[in-house]
């Protein structure tokens, strides 16, 4: 990797946090809201978005194998998980209920949520 390739540190914009740690989904309202405005800031909260999502998805499969193996130590793991997913839904939930007094489109604001046809 090149020094114009290194991958350099950035702050947590508090949009981003829920609590003490960085929200997965709250980053990604947090870029929607900024990629036309900011799209160098927009770019590297995604790169940030892909570790952390990676990341949520090895710890997922961790879980899976170990449950699959029937270990002891797979209520430490599916602890961490669901303590993982519980928050990242509170902060969605919230940023839902924070965006529903300023959006009016019939309830749906942003959430990634897709009206499909059935």
């Amino acid at each position: 990797m090149s020094e114009s390739e290194e991958i350099l540190p950035i702050e947590n914009p508090p949009e981003i946090m829920w609590g003490e740690n960085r929200s997965l989904l709250l980053t990604l309202r947090h870029i929607q809201r900024i990629l036309r405005d900011d799209p160098d800031t927009a770019s590297d909260l995604l790169s940030v978005a892909y570790l952390d999502a990676r990341q949520i998805i090895e710890d997922a499969d961790t879980v899976v194998q170990e449950v699959r193996g029937q270990r002891s130590s797979q209520r430490k793991l599916v602890a961490a998980l669901a303590e993982s997913i519980e928050g990242e839904l509170e902060a969605d939930d919230h940023a839902d209920d924070e965006a529903g007094d300023d959006v009016d489109d019939g309830g749906h604001a942003g959430n990634g949520k897709a009206d499909l046809p059935v």
